[in-house]
């Protein structure tokens, strides 16, 4: 098989990168996080010096990244992959800005490079699962070319359109993520203040209309106040508010999205950024 290039590899990309090398992909991985590169060269990938090193041996390079600033600068520095890739594809698999995604997709093309938005769903869980659902944004016919290596990470791959149209859709998850959070925190904070025991609550809202796939893993972690899996409120928040800029742009109202997004905004201000959203309980905890 062709080698991949594989930047990003955190909790999400360091998974997706494993499953690759399960796959019998020949991979170059790249990471600023000198352990986290470790990791995936002790699983069988070949270590990279910089993206200029990965942009000049690979054809497909996939991003794993946190935020959309990092994704334009790994494409767009001086040492970016858009600079030094000669051919071939990027494969956005971050949740990143619609509108740095568009411009990405314009700057592949004047320089002759292909480009896919493809934002996933399913948390470092489904990341190590290769359960993750795929969403994807760019010619259809690269998003076949590269349908293989989507199906090593994923369960569900879907083609949406147009480059854009994979983070669009990833937002609309997004803002039913964020406030899911902040519904189960508020609703199970008011059983417990009523009486009520946790484990009653799960038992029977976890079969009941109210039940949601974000109720179903949070309500456990509330219970056992074990809040270290791997999701992050500042991944949370993070996409919450890239919802209500496009929202602002869109002229778009998104009243319950700035709700949560101000709950997720508390949270980072206590200092738990680095913890899962089923923390989000804490907040009212802390009001009440």
């Amino acid at each position: 098989m062709q080698q991949l290039g594989f930047i990003g590899l955190g909790a999400m990309g360091g998974p997706m990168s494993k499953n690759l090398l399960k796959k019998n992909y020949s991979l170059l991985a790249y990471d600023i996080d000198e352990r986290a590169l470790r990791e995936a060269v002790n699983a069988g990938a070949l270590k990279a010096a910089s993206v200029k090193e990965v942009a000049e041996n690979c054809e497909i390079v996939l991003l794993s990244l946190p935020t959309s600033e990092v994704v334009e600068e790994v494409c767009l520095g001086y040492d970016g992959l858009v600079r030094n890739m000669n051919k071939g594809i990027i494969v956005d698999m971050s949740t990143t800005d619609i509108a740095i995604t568009e411009n990405l997709g314009k700057k592949c093309r004047e320089k002759g490079l292909e480009f896919l938005d493809a934002p996933v769903s399913g948390g470092p869980e489904g990341a190590k699962a290769a359960t993750l659902t795929i969403m994807v944004g760019g010619k259809r016919e690269v998003f076949e070319r590269c349908y293989e290596i989507f199906k090593a990470l994923g369960k569900e791959i879907h083609y949406i359109g147009e480059i854009g149209s994979g983070q669009k859709i990833k937002l609309v998850n997004q803002i039913l993520v964020g406030i899911h959070f902040a519904a189960t925190a508020e609703a199970v904070f008011f059983g417990v203040k009523l009486g009520l025991d946790p484990n009653i609550i799960f038992e029977v809202v976890s079969k009941s209309a109210g039940n949601s796939f974000i109720f179903n893993k949070s309500l456990p972690q509330i219970i056992k106040k074990d809040y270290n899996t791997g999701w992050r409120v500042r991944l949370t928040h993070k996409d919450l508010w890239l919802a209500l800029k496009a929202g602002e742009k869109y002229n778009i109202p998104l009243p319950l999205s700035s709700l949560a997004a101000n709950l997720h905004n508390s949270a980072m201000a206590k200092g738990f950024k680095d913890l899962d959203p089923a923390c989000l309980i804490q907040i009212f905890e802390s009001m009440s």
